[in-house]
């Protein structure tokens, strides 16, 4: 137990060091502000902060001893859970490691009949559609029953249609948000948190615009997973 005090200090002071880095402090900062400072403006921060603050606690109580006796040894646990927080604040998961890669688009010109197909082919029920490298919105299961309605009861020849009509006629307004590749997944917890897309779509760019093509997509349906994937199981 004894080596637990040993490892629990050198990775504490490592991460103090990586957080006063990272947010420009200097070497004199108290640790107890850097946390409460960097809640303000780093997403992995705040997530953490009470955790981060009861860890502080504990260093404090190893490094001021009452002589030579030893008031406290850090358990098994507390010393993973740091060290795993050092892991994940140093090498953070990008939006780029969750999202599905496995994403299918449409050009503009798609017919519905063709576009339906690739839905079933794939089990998918939303789609990018694209002019070219413009992003022109998302061609879902809903936008499509919508255009299917309306035709019900009219003197429209359905299936004839269904190989003319092309994606780019029925495609409705979509609140889609773009993520740079490279943004880190607190960051991404953050924005479903306060500001989430009311489609429940994120499509990821290489930049985080909607002028590049996407390489991969986050629906609502990922969400649970990402947040489970961010809590510290041990």
């Amino acid at each position: 137990m004894e080596n637990n005090t040993e490892r629990y200090l050198e990775t504490f002071n490592k991460f103090e060091n990586a957080l006063k880095l990272k947010l420009g402090k200097n070497r004199f900062t108290p640790f107890a502000h850097l946390i409460k400072e960097g809640a303000k403006s780093d997403k992995f921060i705040r997530y953490y902060l009470n955790i981060l603050e009861s860890l502080s606690d504990l260093r404090n109580v190893l490094v001021h001893k009452e002589g030579n006796k030893i008031v406290a040894v850090p358990s098994d646990y507390a010393v993973e859970i740091l060290e795993l927080i050092y892991d994940k604040y140093t090498k953070p998961t990008t939006v780029d490691k969750i999202c599905n890669h496995n994403l299918v688009s449409l050009r503009d010109d798609t017919t519905l009949f063709k576009a339906l197909e690739i839905m079933k082919k794939y089990d998918y029920s939303k789609l990018p559609v694209y002019s070219k490298e413009k992003f022109e919105g998302m061609f879902t299961a809903s936008s499509f029953t919508r255009w299917y309605l309306e035709k019900l009861g009219t003197d429209t020849d359905i299936e004839a249609e269904l190989k003319s009509v092309r994606v780019s006629e029925v495609l409705k307004k979509t609140d889609v948000k773009f993520l740079a590749r490279d943004m880190n997944v607190y960051e991404f917890v953050s924005i479903i948190e306060k500001n989430r897309s009311k489609s429940g779509i994120y499509l990821v760019t290489e930049h985080g615009k909607r002028t590049e093509k996407a390489i991969g997509i986050i629906t609502s349906f990922d969400y649970k997973q990402i947040i489970d994937g961010i809590n510290l199981n041990l």
